[in-house]
């Protein structure tokens, strides 16, 4: 019996790229997939594009077009997209962004091989106004819980984003991993929570996910107002939710994002209380200390703020 795999593109305002966004989907060179469209009240001629697109193909992919009756956001969508989903595994695909030809065919050999395989992680590439950069990404198999959440935390093993990630449509509904609406940088939550349950993922060097990176994107489109207040509460909600006794892991990686926003964005005293958590977290494990004190110093201390900040650690430890 073979594996069929759902791939769910949210829609909103992509009327310049739409067209080859789906047509990557119907390029698709594995047969059982299923194509879920999220229209999130589109105001554009985003949906008309594709139901051209729908009724003019005659290959194997089977499309569904799920409409929101008010615009909820990428988060809301991917949640429609995921309980409208029929298949075993799951495919987050933004609409701006394309799959390579084979790129579902190359995700489900680990599972083909294993049944175990919960996630499959593919390669990428950036496209940056028509420059292309290919993320380095080794083979892996990593089949244990604690490998798993070591490999991520400890090692970067793989990136935050929901995209190019195969996952097993049974474990998110189970253990209710959904986006969290209303957010942005959703996709560092969604991993988050994740990770509390996966016991099995592989990782592949095939690129199968071309990703653009648009002037005019949520999150770079976004002014830094809003920024601050939406990094504040995703990792507040991570910070609430740390997993007993690996707060200490947890804080060390995700704290490195707060350094990169605090020198992006200079003194803000959000941020500073964004910290807060994820230093007491540190201080109480002495291993990931280390850390802090190493990309720590290199990314903070180039700024007043971020010497003061690195001081009033110092203070504390203390």
């Amino acid at each position: 019996m073979g594996i069929k795999v759902s791939v769910i593109v949210p829609v909103y305002g992509v009327s310049d790229y739409i067209e080859q966004c789906v047509k990557s989907v119907m390029n698709q060179t594995y047969r059982d997939v299923e194509c879920v469209i999220v229209d999130d009240a589109t105001p554009d001629d985003s949906i008309t594009q594709c139901e051209k697109l729908i009724a003019a193909y005659e290959g194997p992919v089977k499309f569904t077009i799920v409409h929101h009756e008010r615009n909820r956001g990428l988060s809301a969508a991917r949640n429609t997209g995921t309980d409208a989903a029929t298949g075993d595994y799951v495919l987050y695909l933004d609409s701006d962004d394309e799959i390579t030809q084979d790129c579902i065919e190359k995700l489900v050999v680990p599972v083909m091989r294993d049944a175990s395989v919960e996630m499959v992680v593919g390669n990428y590439v950036n496209d940056y106004q028509g420059k292309r950069i290919a993320r380095k990404q080794d083979e892996h198999d990593v089949g244990s819980y604690e490998a798993v959440r070591d490999f991520f935390f400890c090692k970067r093993g793989f990136y935050v984003n929901a995209w190019n990630k195969l996952v097993k449509r049974d474990l998110l509904v189970e253990h209710q991993v959904f986006f969290k609406e209303g957010y942005l940088w959703e996709d560092n939550l969604w991993t988050f929570f994740l990770l509390k349950y996966l016991n099995h993922v592989s990782l592949i060097q095939d690129v199968t996910y071309l990703h653009f990176k648009r002037p005019h994107s949520i999150t770079l489109g976004t002014d830094r107002e809003k920024k601050v207040y939406n990094w504040k509460r995703v990792y507040e909600e991570i910070a609430n939710n740390f997993t007993p006794g690996e707060a200490g892991k947890e804080a060390k990686y995700f704290i490195r994002y707060i350094f990169f926003q605090i020198a992006r964005n200079g003194k803000s005293e959000e941020l500073y209380m964004i910290c807060k958590p994820y230093l007491k977290a540190l201080l109480n494990d002495h291993y990931y200390l280390e850390y802090l004190f190493g990309y720590g110093v290199v990314a903070l201390s180039r700024t007043a703020w971020g010497r003061a900040l690195l001081h009033d650690v110092a203070h504390r430890l203390h």
